[in-house]
């Protein structure tokens, strides 16, 4: 759904790891796994449309691919306290000891309200947020550990069921047909499944107000990490070198297949 990026730091004493450039290393991302929830007062709808499985078939598949680079900074601060920056990413942490811990969730809430004197009602809140974190163990130059990202999200609509034309909104304005869908039969006889409306004249919802929540968690698989420390004869300034990258997996190539690819 999503890539993360990370990296680390820490206090130069004695032979305490070096702060600066690093490159990590990072493994190929595994299976992102999702829970969704959904309520709502419609009436006339169904989830999906049903599939049927040919029982005549029997699939396998599995892949490996190569390892995503990427330059990080890693920049010292008071006491335990550090920061990395990756590209325009920058990741507060801690770097306490060998142990360097980086983690920032970014959010975005709100609400909207529209209420028209005619008796037109809608209302929109939202809740997203998309957590990564970085946990290394550093040894001299190098260092290992784990990628981890999750992120969540949560709608939820409220308006009228019907209202008055001169409103001035033809259609209903809950995005409702991206979760549910109306079974129609045609003059023919001829099944269809559209995404369903809120429509102005009709009564599509069991209240005077069509109400729908709609929440999913994804985590992401883990993803090792190896890190390696950098110092350049030249040059050592890394906003010379922090576009430098390299996704993962096979190079995808204009009008061609082949492969996973990279990201």
């Amino acid at each position: 759904m999503r890539s993360h990026h990370l990296l680390v730091l820490l206090p130069l004493v004695g032979c305490a790891p070096e702060m600066g450039i690093w490159l990590l290393e990072i493994d190929a991302s595994g299976e992102t796994e999702c829970e969704e929830t959904l309520e709502h007062n419609f009436i006339d709808f169904v989830l999906d449309p049903d599939e049927e499985e040919d029982p005549n078939w029997t699939s396998d598949e599995s892949s490996s691919e190569s390892p995503e680079l990427q330059f990080v900074q890693i920049k010292e601060g008071g006491g335990n306290l550090c920061v990395m920056v990756w590209g325009n990413t920058v990741l507060p942490g801690s770097c306490d000891g060998s142990s360097w811990s980086f983690e920032w969730t970014r959010k975005d809430v709100g609400t909207q309200s529209d209420v028209h004197a005619l008796g037109y009602t809608f209302s929109h809140e939202y809740d997203y947020n998309a957590k990564t974190k970085l946990n290394l163990e550093v040894s001299g130059e190098s260092a290992s550990g784990t990628l981890k990202g999750n992120a969540s999200t949560r709608d939820a609509y409220i308006e009228s069921d019907m209202w008055a034309q001169a409103v001035g909104v033809p259609d209903g304005r809950m995005p409702v047909g991206n979760w549910l869908r109306t079974r129609s039969t045609d003059e023919e006889g001829n099944v269809t499944v559209s995404p369903t409306k809120n429509t102005r004249p009709n009564s599509e919802c069991a209240a005077s107000e069509c109400t729908l929540t709609a929440e999913e968690s994804c985590q992401d698989a883990d993803r090792t990490v190896r890190a390696y420390y950098y110092a350049f004869a030249e040059d050592a300034d890394y906003s010379g070198i922090r576009a430098n990258s390299q996704a993962g997996g096979f190079p995808q190539q204009q009008g061609g297949g082949g492969g996973g690819g990279g990201q």
